[in-house]
């Protein structure tokens, strides 16, 4: 059996037209090339009930589930928080994540803000996707069913490096 692939964007950037969804194309691109068919596509605000309801909605349909966006300091960055929440997973703070992000303020010659601590959490029992070109890890949670969820972070710069230096290896094993 093949397993069926989901990628869900979020921001409203994306649905009022102020961005192009380049995520979309760049993955069902990637993913092709290794064969892989995404099934669908869902383009969703920053709302915490739209995240919620888009999310379990793909995953009663699909076996891996992409997502793009929602994981920086900014208060509209709910993904995190939100789809632990309909998981009902728990988000654990890791000093490790904390000082990668401080390393990379401190090589800009700035200092990590307060704000920024909120994308040191990950899923107690998950994967962390380092981000060698931003701030925000990309994270990955597989369900005792072994679904996978794979979670990216919106800019692009980040999001294509991470992809290909990571998830594709991760996808492989």
């Amino acid at each position: 059996m093949r397993a069926s692939f989901e990628i869900i964007n979020f921001g409203d950037e994306l649905l009022v037209g102020t961005r192009e969804n380049s995520h979309l194309i760049y993955l069902g691109d990637q993913l092709t090339r290794y064969g892989v068919a995404v099934r669908r596509n869902q383009v969703i605000n920053d709302s915490p009930e739209d995240i919620t309801r888009a999310f379990k909605f793909a995953a009663e349909q699909s076996d891996v589930i992409i997502t793009t966006g929602g994981l920086g300091p900014t208060a509209d960055d709910l993904t995190r928080e939100t789809i632990a929440q309909a998981l009902g997973a728990e988000l654990v703070f890791d000093p490790t994540i904390e000082a990668a992000i401080a390393k990379r303020f401190e090589s800009l010659g700035r200092t990590m803000s307060d704000r920024h601590r909120r994308q040191c959490y990950k899923f107690k029992k998950g994967v962390v996707l380092r981000n060698d070109h931003g701030t925000a890890p990309g994270l990955i949670h597989k369900s005792e069913t072994g679904q996978i969820l794979i979670m990216l972070p919106g800019p692009t710069n980040e999001l294509k490096p991470m992809f290909e230096q990571q998830v594709i290896p991760y996808l492989q094993c």
